[in-house]
Formats: C-alpha cells, structure tokens, sequence
C-alpha cells in the first residue's frame, strides 16, 4: 500500500499537484491514497484547495484534526520527545485547537467580577479628577449597558474648564 501525503500550511497547491499524484498511483496499479494535510478550511484558506483538486482518490486530514491524533500517543523517549515537537511546531503556527479547562471555565464565569474590580477605582479617581479640572459631567452612562462592562459610569464633559466659558 502507498500513502502519498502532501502537507500545506501557509501556501497552496501548485498545478493540479493531486490529482497527479492520484494519477501515478493508477498508473502503477498501487493500492493506496493521497491524503492533503492542511488547515481547517476557512475563508482565508478555501481558494487554496480548490474543489476540483479534491479527486476521489484524495483525501483531506486537518492540522487540527492531526494534532488532536498526535496528542494521543502516549510515546516515551525519542518518540514522545518528537511528539512533544511536533505539537509545540503546530500550536505555536495556529493550527491546534486549544482545550477549555478547568481554569478557563473558572475565569469566563468570574470575567465581570473581574473587570469591575480592575476598573472602578481608576474610573471613580479619573471621574473626580477631570470634574475637578473640567466641568460635572453632562451625560453619565451606566457602562453596564452602553459597553457591556461592569464599572461606575461614563461620562462626557463639556470642552472647556472650569470657570470659563465656550468662547475663551
């Protein structure tokens, strides 16, 4: 058996690369295949892999799928030294998809506890300081519904300062 693989990341094929690949493994009445290894088709990727070049004797593995395969292996050694490789090569180009854990869940759930925390002081000392320097505020905001983020408020100033008029 003939496997006939042809891996892509980042570039197209060239000609019609697979169907001749398909088309020499007919010619010497090799059982087998070609397989195109390549990313998750997505709009940046489709006119890269056009259909016409995906014969019957073609088939298509993603990275994404790949990887997920790769992670599997439970190798030791030499072997799971590669292993670990390979997958850092693949996560650090894009094409693995990362796992939710734990953690992840943890941190979507408390994400608006989080962001409140992080900005109402510096929102409440930045809303003192410009109505100190510039004028109160004309239109607070609640930013929970105007942004999706919860905090104190937005507010819009008028655009002179304090004690003068718009025309000085």
């Amino acid at each position: 058996m003939r496997l006939w693989i042809e891996a892509k990341n980042g570039t197209g094929l060239h000609g019609n690369q697979l169907r001749l690949y398909a088309h020499e493994l007919a010619k010497i009445e090799a059982l087998g295949a070609v397989l195109l290894v390549a990313p998750r088709e997505d709009s940046a990727t489709v006119a890269l892999f056009p259909p016409s070049e995906l014969a019957n004797r073609v088939g298509r593995l993603t990275w994404q799928q790949t990887s997920r395969l790769i992670k599997q292996y439970d190798g030791a050694g030499e072997v799971g030294r590669f292993r670990d490789g390979v997958l850092g090569f693949l996560r650090s180009e894009g094409l693995m998809d990362e796992e939710l854990t734990p953690i992840h869940h943890i941190a979507l759930a408390h994400y608006g506890e989080a962001v409140a925390s992080l900005l109402a002081r510096p929102v409440r000392l930045g809303s003192r300081l410009v109505s100190e320097e510039w004028n109160t505020p004309i239109e607070p905001v609640n930013w929970r519904a105007r942004n999706r983020v919860p905090s104190d408020r937005w507010e819009t100033h008028h655009a002179w300062r304090r004690g003068t008029t718009p025309h000085e």
